[in-house]
């Protein structure tokens, strides 16, 4: 994770000063949604700074892609961000503005830790009669986001190749989902409830989490065709831990389901 950034605004005999910038933002505020699919990116972002050194605004002036590192950029800095005040000609303290750049990088130390929250992430990718792509998107807990291009090929590719992109059964073409839910013992998933499809596959992987945060003993079971499958618990031994940092003892279920559903036609027949 890097922050950095330049002074801005004319006229200012002094510039506001950034107090720590290093501190403004860690690995713990990446966004799960994000880390889930290996999303990054940079943030260029512009704050306006009072003349008690607190920011009284953030704005993004140069969006990541990626909405939900944009959205988290401003929020980190609007609530830890402080700078010692910009100062005119007569040395008097004033408001001024910053610009700054967030680059995300999906955290690869372990030991940085995935929160034990339920979630669910969605997929779906709509295609028309001749089995070409109309649209795709991501959608996680209640808020839809930019999906990864590769997941949504991924998607066409396999619904050609298994038969369900060209179904007489749906002569407008199909609406393809992938979806993956990682539930934690005692932990309901919040937002959009599991689609309605018609399966071609199912993928569920049980673990337990121990003492240390570990993810251990995974037991999987695999059948018929996924469009995507979500990262297994065990493989790259990833380190669970509570929102507070301290690690956590639970049982999780990782399940990846993949499916299709008809297209209603214009008419809405």
């Amino acid at each position: 994770m890097l922050v950095s950034g330049t002074a801005y605004g004319g006229g200012q005999a002094t510039a506001p000063v950034p107090i720590d910038p290093a501190s403004w933002l860690s690995y713990d505020d990446y966004p799960v949604s994000a880390v889930k699919v290996g999303q990054h990116g940079t943030v260029s972002y512009r704050v306006f700074v009072g003349d008690d050194g607190g920011v009284i605004s953030c704005i993004v002036t140069k969006s990541s892609g990626v909405p939900a590192l944009d959205n988290q950029s401003c929020a980190s800095i609007m609530q830890r961000a402080r700078f010692i005040p910009a100062k005119d000609r007569a040395g008097r303290v004033r408001s001024g503005a910053y610009d700054g750049k967030v680059t995300w990088t999906v955290p690869q130390d372990a030991s940085a830790g995935m929160p034990t929250t339920s979630m669910r992430i969605v997929f779906s990718a709509t295609l028309d009669r001749e089995g070409a792509l109309v649209n795709c998107r991501m959608t996680f807990g209640s808020q839809d986001q930019p999906p990864p291009m590769e997941i949504c090929r991924s998607m066409r590719e396999t619904a050609t190749r298994v038969g369900v992109a060209h179904r007489p059964d749906s002569p407008d073409g199909v609406f393809l989902v992938s979806e993956s839910t990682t539930e934690f013992t005692g932990k309901p998933i919040a937002g959009v409830a599991p689609q309605p499809l018609t399966e071609i596959g199912r993928r569920t992987v049980r673990f337990h989490v121990d003492e240390t945060g570990r993810a251990t003993d995974c037991r999987e079971e695999r059948s018929g065709e996924l469009f995507s499958t979500a990262r297994s618990p065990c493989a790259e031994a990833p380190r669970y831990r509570t929102f507070d940092g301290s690690p956590v003892a639970t049982d999780g279920v990782v399940t990846d389901r993949s499916g299709w559903r008809r297209r209603p036609s214009p008419d809405g027949v």
